[in-house]
This record gives structure tokens, C-alpha cells and sequence, in this order.
């Protein structure tokens, strides 16, 4: 291929492809197939798009006909179930070749623009915000990545879109949890997971509830109780001068450590809950989306007081913010 960037000549192909009446699935292999090479060619990417959607319309309409025909024979039930199916239900084949494909081009380079923006699409086309591979395919990226921020934008947008019209706290909270519970103990700086954290939250009952009519739905930050208190458990970790003074104050971890040595039984047990306090340590330290998001808290409690003294202690160590 001389120049994959021209896209005149994508165009003539197109124009060609229609009028010789090819047949799109083996175009969409031949995109496969090259689509590695230049995976972040705009020209390609917007081909493929104009295919699949050539492809996938025609694939619809005969599997729809192919339906109403056995919903004629099944009566007119029968018939007003097959045209009341979504289109994703007539094409599953395709999008689940197409969403194999993506997971090969996030193998390659998981911030791929294009790959995200087509994957976006597909999702918006052919109403995929609810389907369970998103969720599972989500969680491998963040497995292999935890700090990548185009999987937290695209989990914040499939979590927004599948709940649009049922927004509610018990999402929020769900999502709050799965944040505090599993993912920051991977990386307490992790930036794009706190980020996703605060996206959901709101420091006044004013700010959520003008929130509901936009797309960035929030809820009020002071609504979450669990989450003011273990943001303050952490906080006081962080306040410690020095791992080593915070160890002096958990005797109990470096007493059950020297324990199983005397009785000659395995220590690495002990030593890793050591070494798991020492990472937590470490990473709360001086953390500024922890003290950020403490701050937000004290101002939604009216306690103005306690949110100058976290900001001025935020700016001790974070000045330029």
C-alpha cells in the first residue's frame, strides 16, 4: 500500500465496492487484516466505519425479513415480536467480530484514539451501553492498566449511558465502592481512577441536583457517610511523619511477623501485610486528590474551618495547584 492516507482513492474504492456489488464481509477481513499495519491511519478507520454500517444495514434487513417471514407463520404475535427487536439482535455475529477485532487493537496500543472513538460509536449506533462484554472487557484493561484514563472515560460513559434514564445514588455508590475498594489500593495517585471518583460527586445539594438535567448526572458528596470515613482513616495514615511511626503504632503486625518466625512457621504472610501498609503509606502521603476530596467534603458539611486547614495543608506540599 503506497499511501493508506489518501482518501480519494478510499472513496473510489467505495464507489467501486457498491457498484461491483462485492461482498463487504470479505472487505471488513481485508481492513482486519491491514488495520494493524496502520492502525492509526483516519482514512482506514473511517472506511471500515462506512462498511460495517453498509455491511451490517444489509445484513439487517434480510435477517429481519427472514424473521417476519417466520412471524408471519407464527401469527400476528409472532410478527410484532420480530419488527419490535433492535437492530443489535439481527447483526449479533457481526458486532461480536467487530468487538473481537477492537480487543486485538487495544492489544496493540489500548489508548488508541481511532479504536476508541469506533468503539464509541458502535456502542451509540447499535445500542450496545448494556451489553455484559463491555463490563468484562473493561475490567481486563484496567487488570493489564489500572492507570489508563481512556478506560475510565469509556467505563464513565457506558455507566452513564446504560442508566440515563435511571440515574440514581445506589449507582453512584456502586461505582464509589468498586473506586475506594478495588481499584485506588492498586495506585493511590492513580489520577484518572480519582478523577472518575469525583466525577460522580457534587459539593453542593445545588450543584447535583441542576446536575440531573445535563449529562454529567452527580450526586451530593455529602450523601456518602462509608466514604467520609474511610477518606478520614486515610488521612490520618497519611499524617504520620514517617512509615516508621505509623509501624510503631500497629505493633500488632510486626509482633504476629516475629511470632511465626520463633515457631518456625512461614512469615511471608505477615511481611506482606507489612509491605501493603508501607505501599498504602507511600501513596497517601502528600496526596492531592485525597486532601482535594476531603476539602469538598468539610465545605459540603458547611465545616469551612476544617476545609481551610486541609487546602492550606494541600498547599504546603502541592503549591503550584
Amino acid at each position: 500500500m503506497i499511501s493508506p492516507g489518501q482518501y480519494t482513492a478510499w472513496t473510489y474504492r467505495r464507489k467501486l465496492l457498491h457498484e461491483l456489488g462485492k461482498d463487504l464481509g470479505y472487505e471488513i477481513m481485508w481492513l482486519s487484516q491491514i488495520g494493524l499495519a496502520f492502525e492509526k491511519n483516519y482514512q482506514i478507520w473511517h472506511h471500515r466505519r462506512c462498511i460495517f454500517e453498509i455491511w451490517a444495514r444489509s445484513a439487517y434487513e434480510k435477517s429481519k425479513a427472514e424473521g417476519k417471514n417466520e412471524g408471519q407463520a407464527a401469527g400476528k404475535d409472532g410478527e410484532d415480536k420480530a419488527a419490535a427487536k433492535p437492530i443489535r439482535t439481527y447483526i449479533k455475529d457481526l458486532l461480536d467480530n467487530e468487538l473481537l477485532y477492537m480487543d486485538h487493537i487495544f492489544d496493540s496500543d489500548s489508548k488508541n484514539y481511532h479504536g476508541w472513538s469506533h468503539i464509541i460509536w458502535l456502542v451509540e449506533r447499535y445500542e450496545l451501553w448494556d451489553d455484559i462484554r463491555h463490563l468484562e472487557f473493561l475490567e481486563d484493561l484496567l487488570d493489564k492498566d489500572v492507570n489508563n484514563n481512556s478506560v475510565w472515560s469509556f467505563r464513565y460513559y457506558t455507566t452513564m449511558r446504560r442508566n440515563q434514564g435511571h440515574f440514581s445514588k445506589a449507582i453512584v455508590n456502586m461505582e464509589l465502592r468498586y473506586v475506594i475498594g478495588t481499584r485506588l489500593p492498586q495506585d493511590w495517585r492513580n489520577e484518572a481512577a480519582w478523577s472518575y471518583l469525583r466525577g460522580f460527586l457534587a459539593t453542593t445539594k445545588l450543584e447535583a441536583a441542576r446536575s440531573l438535567t445535563t449529562n454529567a448526572k452527580r450526586c451530593f458528596i455529602g450523601g456518602f457517610a462509608w466514604m467520609d470515613k474511610i477518606l478520614a482513616d486515610w488521612a490520618k495514615v497519611a499524617e504520620y511523619p514517617s512509615f516508621h511511626a505509623l509501624l510503631k503504632d500497629r505493633p500488632e503486625l510486626e509482633a504476629a511477623a516475629t511470632a511465626a518466625k520463633a515457631a518456625g512457621e512461614g512469615v511471608d504472610e505477615h511481611l506482606a501485610s507489612i509491605a501493603l501498609l508501607q505501599m498504602q503509606y507511600d501513596g497517601l502521603k502528600a496526596n492531592r486528590f485525597l486532601y482535594q476530596t476531603i476539602a469538598d467534603l468539610a465545605i459540603a458539611k458547611n465545616d469551612l474551618e476544617q476545609a481551610v486547614g486541609v487546602l492550606e495543608r494541600l498547599q504546603g506540599f502541592d503549591p503550584i495547584r
